[in-house]
């Protein structure tokens, strides 16, 4: 198993929903893509905490510095967690590509988009899509394809997660706007959750292309941070907030 675990999981946000998934080949494909579920949420809150520590001291950044830096952060996480950093290109894409699946996976990757829809729709509640995330997850697990499993699942995963997280913990990310009390996410906060599922995929998809599958676990982990702080930290509608 890849155990992505090295930081006090008290600190985490965690979804209530686990089901066994059924054989250990399935346990470690489903395990695996909670942990770096949870590590997502983990990195947005220690992104959070070394940002608004800027945004106090009136840092003030050109759109360039601030992208290296918030690289450079989420880079520091890997290392804090004990992980080793992925070389891996972001892609912006915020598509899913169904070539990369047999008939079987790509009707699971439908279930994910439609889930998402669904779920900024309102015709989902939060805990109705993070069970139908968890049972993708579990369905994905057990694909004959790994590249498949791990893709998919870890996709769902950080789905999952991210849905908890901006509708909880995530929402202090508005005091970059705002300096009042926050009861529900906005839909720019929601809309982040296609971002981080689409930066899960894509980052395993390119972590997997080097023929190695940790590479896949930390790309996804990488490019679904980065995609998500960037909705979080640069929200639509608003003023800039670190530009001279």
């Amino acid at each position: 198993m890849f155990t992505i675990w090295a930081c006090n999981k008290a600190d985490l946000l965690e979804p209530t929903v686990k089901t066994d998934p059924g054989t250990p080949a399935e346990n470690e494909v489903y395990e695996t893509a909670e942990s770096v579920g949870a590590w997502h949420n983990s990195c947005l809150n220690y992104l959070y905490d070394h940002f608004i520590a800027l945004k106090e001291a009136e840092w003030t950044a050109t759109e360039e510095e601030f992208d290296a830096e918030l690289k450079g952060k989420i880079l520091d996480y890997f290392t804090l967690t004990g992980h080793p950093a992925p070389d891996i290109e972001i892609t912006l894409e915020e598509n899913f590509n169904h070539a990369y699946f047999s008939n079987e996976g790509e009707s699971i990757v439908t279930q994910i988009e439609a889930g998402i829809d669904n779920y900024e729709a309102d015709l989902l509640t939060l805990e109705q899509f993070m069970e139908l995330m968890d049972e993708v997850q579990i369905a994905a697990s057990s694909l004959d394809i790994e590249e498949e499993r791990y893709i998919i699942a870890i996709t769902a995963s950080v789905a999952k997660y991210s849905a908890l997280y901006w509708e909880t913990d995530g929402l202090k990310y508005m005091n970059f706007y705002t300096n009042g009390n926050h009861e529900k996410a906005n839909p720019a906060q929601i809309a982040a959750l296609k971002q981080d599922a689409a930066g899960a995929f894509w980052g395993t998809v390119g972590g997997l292309a080097t023929g190695n599958p940790v590479a896949g676990v930390f790309g996804g982990m990488f490019v679904a941070a980065y995609r998500s702080s960037v909705e979080g930290f640069r929200q639509k509608g608003y003023d800039c907030w670190f530009c001279p």
